[in-house]
């Protein structure tokens, strides 16, 4: 079968790379994929079976949100020849809030089934980028072009179970709608954390023998309060516990948030972004991973804190309970509250068998639930049933 996969950004998705790397090689893969490189090649092979063809686009920032403009003539004039010249099966795009989402409906005459991913609506109650600019444009959009662009699709795959709810609330029928999370390589996370020295990591971050580690991984920008994080570590100071915060992660909110951590007594550590072994090296020698975020969609730091053995601490929104299965493989604070924070930590760090055993759990969770063998086989029916209506 003939894939064309549009990636909406300069950022490799998971649900694009991720899903095409990890499906049967039985899928002839073409992603197509913005670039503002001129000059530069126009395609690479990025395993045997999936090429990815570069296609000029335009990118502009806004309220620190990067917006990608396909230049439509080259993006319709490759989609046509993909879909005519290799008589491509299906088409599968990734979220509707870019305007690549639109390409597949203007060459809909050439009747291929499409399907699009989706892991927030944006815009509406419960889904936040931060800024209410970019909040109250994208509620308009959403409650207006962007139905309108769902309704059209043969098939709306959404990441967890709220999302699908909200999707209906929006017109579009339950039997288009599917509900499929990102997927996650829990044998690649082994090789990494397999050989992990632990004194040595714990040493690089000037840990001490007794200290207990909290962790965060992600963007420093509003939406995500990491500043619940560190009022929380001043709070367990407070108290007497031993115990440091690794923050690893940058943006916008960095200087702000370092000086808040000046009254922690230098028990809050900015890494900024790590990646490969270096991030894993971080959960491996952390006690419990923490989220206070006001908006998520799926979070991939929750998959691979779980994937680690990790307790996580972490509010009640979105996906996140898709994850993060209350009392069982960590908790959920519904009210935000650094009170709620600060007593599950607590909890979990007073009872050391309680977080072992969510630690398991999660682990045991995310095999059976988000691991990319399941994930694939979800999408492979998908894909059948959509080519062979």
């Amino acid at each position: 079968m003939n894939l064309c996969f549009i990636n909406p950004s300069e950022m490799q998705r998971p649900e694009i790379y991720g899903l095409a790397k990890h499906l049967p090689k039985k899928y002839n893969i073409i992603i197509l994929q913005p670039s503002n490189k001129i000059g530069a090649s126009r395609g690479s092979h990025l395993h045997e079976n999936i090429y990815v063809r570069y296609v000029p686009s335009l990118f502009m920032s806004f309220c620190n949100s990067e917006i990608t403009i396909p230049l439509f003539h080259s993006w319709l004039k490759e989609l046509v020849a993909i879909v005519k010249e290799r008589k491509c099966d299906l088409i599968h795009v990734c979220d509707y809030e870019y305007l690549t989402s639109i390409l597949p409906l203007l060459v809909k005459q050439i009747n291929v089934p499409t399907l699009i991913v989706n892991d927030a609506l944006i815009g509406i109650k419960g889904y936040s980028f931060g800024s209410p600019i970019v909040d109250g444009l994208s509620r308009i959009y959403t409650s207006t072009i962007g139905k309108k662009v769902l309704k059209k699709y043969d098939k709306v795959v959404v990441l967890y179970s709220k999302l699908a709810e909200e999707v209906h609330k929006l017109g579009v029928p339950d039997e288009k709608v599917a509900v499929i999370p990102n997927g996650i390589d829990v044998d690649k996370i082994d090789r990494y954390s397999k050989n992990v020295n632990i004194s040595h990591v714990r040493r690089k971050y000037g840990l001490r023998d007794d200290e207990r580690v909290i962790l965060y991984v992600g963007r420093l920008v509003r939406v995500k309060r990491v500043h619940i994080v560190i009022e929380m570590i001043n709070r367990l100071l407070e108290n007497d516990y031993a115990i440091k915060a690794l923050i690893v992660g940058d943006g916008p909110l960095r200087s702000e948030l370092e000086n808040l951590a000046s009254s922690a007594r230098s028990n809050v550590v900015f890494t900024g972004f790590l990646y490969g072994k270096e991030k894993y090296d971080c959960y491996a020698i952390a006690d419990l991973f923490m989220l206070p975020s006001l908006s998520e969609g799926l979070p991939t730091v929750l998959l691979e804190a779980a994937a680690m053995g990790l307790p996580s601490i972490a509010t009640n929104v979105n996906g996140v309970p898709d994850i993060v299965v209350r009392n069982k493989t960590g908790f959920l604070v519904d009210d935000s509250d650094i009170s709620s924070f600060t007593e599950y930590a607590t909890t979990l760090f007073e009872q050391e068998k309680l977080a072992k055993e969510m630690g398991k759990n999660a682990r045991e969770h995310v095999e059976k639930n988000f691991s990319w063998s399941i994930i694939t086989e979800k999408y492979e029916e998908i894909y059948e049933s959509l080519a062979n209506r």
